[in-house]
């Protein structure tokens, strides 16, 4: 089996979003089990190494313009050659622009080709990316139920294999993590959500609905200065107002904690960005409840592990009926081992591995 592993994607870390996450954890899982891992990425910080080592993962960060909220990598067109050449399978992550050059590489220079599709953006994408899922040898989606619910990838089925995202909250701290200092959670029930304030989490219709539930409380946590939602994260801001009932705790260092300390968490998302929810699967295996969006993809979670309620993200009254069952409501079995880190590095090194 080919030790050499490229993985391309536009954003790494430190950027903080689920697809960052998941390879990150996916890189760093691979380095542990004895693969030579180099992530090809964006420089999307100005003030980030080119060059870098993280956690036994070499970075290779080339430098970028920025449109919008994406990236645009001029210079991978012929950086990426030398690590092409060098790796013995190449996976790339999709959505991503200068994804399709590495993947054209790849096969130029007769390499095994994994494709990692997230999530749809845009039509426009789909297009440009079309070359990509030809080329490729595998494709790996997060659930085969976000495909069909969207009527994707129809023409690559035989290529198609079912992954589910690294979740890596450590099974031996649940239950045994401290509560956040200043903070009593017995008396009162807390609403959370975790996740970038962004116009696809539709964190408009969760504030709406806490308007309809005065005796919760609701934490907003994740990073909130994302470049290209400023317009929005001022909507929500003044929506918000001096809601003493919304907290806002920007980036928290223990997700677990997070998770132990509210009632539910609520993914309310309502576009095609969102492929899965890997926060749902995080909460779900710290033994808290979810309310997520009715949506392909999204409702996997909940559909897969009965631990939480689905909801109309349309429908602010549906969605303050489903917090009041999810606080209230005895789950037999909230700890879902099904999501788990190591069975996702099992998945791809099975497909390293195939001829």
């Amino acid at each position: 089996m080919p030790k050499n592993i490229l993985i391309n994607l536009t954003y790494y870390y430190p950027n903080i979003s689920g697809l960052s996450q998941y390879a990150k954890i996916l890189a760093e899982e691979l380095v542990k089990r004895g693969y030579r891992i180099t992530v090809l990425c964006g420089k999307h910080q100005q003030d980030l190494a080119e060059l870098d080592n993280v956690n036994g993962v070499k970075i290779v960060r080339l430098r970028v313009i920025r449109t919008g909220k994406g990236l645009v990598v001029p210079s991978i067109i012929w950086k990426s050659m030398a690590l092409v050449k060098k790796a013995g399978v190449i996976n790339c992550h999709f959505p991503s622009i200068e994804g399709v050059w590495v993947a054209i590489l790849t096969k130029i220079f007769r390499k095994k080709l994994i494709v990692t599709y997230h999530c749809h953006y845009n039509r426009v994408a789909e297009w440009w990316q079309y070359l990509a899922y030809v080329l490729a040898d595998k494709i790996v989606v997060n659930s085969i139920d976000y495909i069909e619910g969207n009527n994707l990838l129809k023409s690559f089925w035989e290529k198609i294999t079912e992954i589910y995202p690294p979740i890596q909250i450590p099974l031996s701290l649940r239950g045994h993590l401290p509560l956040m200092k200043g903070r009593n959670t017995k008396s009162k029930k807390i609403i959370g959500f975790l996740g970038r304030i962004s116009k696809e989490k539709n964190i408009e219709v969760l504030i709406e609905a806490m308007k309809k539930l005065p005796e919760m409380e609701l934490w907003l946590a994740g990073p909130e200065k994302i470049i290209g939602e400023e317009k929005y994260r001022r909507k929500i801001e003044e929506m918000i107002g001096n809601n003493r009932k919304i907290k806002r705790l920007g980036v928290v260092k223990n997700i677990s904690d997070f998770y132990r300390q509210i009632s539910c968490l609520v993914l309310p998302s309502n576009n095609t960005l969102e492929s899965f929810g890997m926060v749902s699967a995080e909460a779900i295996n710290c033994q808290t409840p979810v309310v997520a969006s009715k949506i392909p993809g999204i409702r996997v979670p909940i559909m897969k592990s009965s631990a939480g309620e689905l909801f109309d993200p349309n429908d602010v009254d549906d969605l303050v009926k489903k917090i009041q069952i999810a606080t209230t409501k005895k789950y037999p079995k909230l700890q879902n081992t099904m999501f788990n880190f190591m069975k996702t590095v099992d998945g791809y090194e099975k497909i390293f591995g195939e001829e």
